[in-house]
């Protein structure tokens, strides 16, 4: 089954999204998810145990209501995009299963 097909067969707004973080991330997958969602606000939570590359468009794009994680690595955003994604943990409007978060940001 194409991997959008698939997306659309079994992606459900309000779900919760786990991907495994490795050397063999899951970017096509949450690429997907973001195309097929895109403007759309599915609720979903997310569960990584860092939430880092591709998959943080979609806190960035409030696709996400509340993340699981124990870190936040936000590498492939631009600075203005950053500071957003902070604002959005700090600040309310996206909750989170830990106290304390770690954002960095290389560059």
């Amino acid at each position: 089954m194409p991997l959008p097909e698939a997306i659309k067969k079994y992606v459900r707004p309000g779900m919760t999204l786990h991907f495994g973080v490795s050397h063999c991330r899951p970017n096509g997958i949450s690429d997907e998810i973001v195309r097929q969602f895109w403007g759309q606000n599915p609720g979903f939570t997310l569960a990584m145990l860092g939430v880092v590359g591709n998959p943080t468009v979609l806190v960035y794009k409030r696709m996400v209501k509340k993340v699981i994680s124990t870190f936040a690595e936000i590498l492939i955003l631009p600075l203005d995009q950053i500071e957003c994604f902070k604002r959005r943990i700090v600040m309310g409007g996206l909750s989170s299963s830990t106290g304390a978060y770690s954002l960095t940001h290389y560059g």
